[in-house]
């Protein structure tokens, strides 16, 4: 009996080939991409700790309008953020915070994301904005480092810029947990204060 031979089927062995040829550039330049990204993400990381905003947020730019899935796309996100907050532009820095809470709420970054937009928040003049931003990152926050900072600066517009009325707004804004103490000990002052302000 003759064997049949592998290619003596050229419309079979064509498409096989084709397919697998397909497969491993497929597999190639996916790897080639996320080096490439990492890579890109390196540069920009480093531009910014080298206080190169400008070259920072042109790597960072670039990551953020990479097609997806990009394995860097929320940190990059962030480190935009945070290069405009350096760059004194507050609404860009804003803006591409708010995309990881509008697109990746479940993000490990929620929190400093929160944090980027109350400290441009205070910046743009909005201290009430601020106040409940902090509050948020104080909810989401994975790290007790970036709470504590959170409470310390919103105690801070508390105590000097926001009246009662105000944070009795932003306690009824949200269902807090984590957060609660601090609007139990800020309501507490501000309506001591307020109560001596009336004496």
């Amino acid at each position: 009996m003759r064997h049949q031979h592998l290619f003596e089927n050229p419309g079979i062995s064509t498409r096989l080939i084709m397919f697998i040829i397909l497969f491993i550039f497929s597999i190639s330049a996916s790897r080639a991409n996320s080096v490439d990204i990492q890579a890109l993400f390196n540069e920009g990381v480093i531009n910014y700790k080298n206080g190169n905003f400008d070259q920072a947020k042109l790597k960072f730019m670039t990551l953020v309008s990479a097609p997806k899935p990009n394995s860097r796309i929320t940190i990059s996100y962030l480190m935009l953020a945070k290069t405009y907050i350096n760059l004194n532009d507050y609404q860009d820095a804003e803006n591409y915070a708010a995309n990881i809470i509008r697109e990746y709420p479940d993000s490990r970054y929620r929190a400093d994301a929160h944090f980027v937009i109350a400290v441009s928040e205070y910046h743009l003049g909005d201290a009430k904005e601020a106040v409940k931003n902090f509050a948020l990152a104080v909810e989401f926050a994975q790290n007790a480092d970036l709470a504590s900072k959170c409470e310390l600066y919103a105690s801070q517009i508390v105590q000097h810029e926001i009246s009662s009325s105000n944070l009795q707004e932003i306690y009824n804004s949200y269902p807090w947990d984590k957060a609660r103490p601090l609007f139990t000990l800020w309501l507490v002052r501000a309506y001591y204060a307020d109560g001596k302000k009336e004496e």
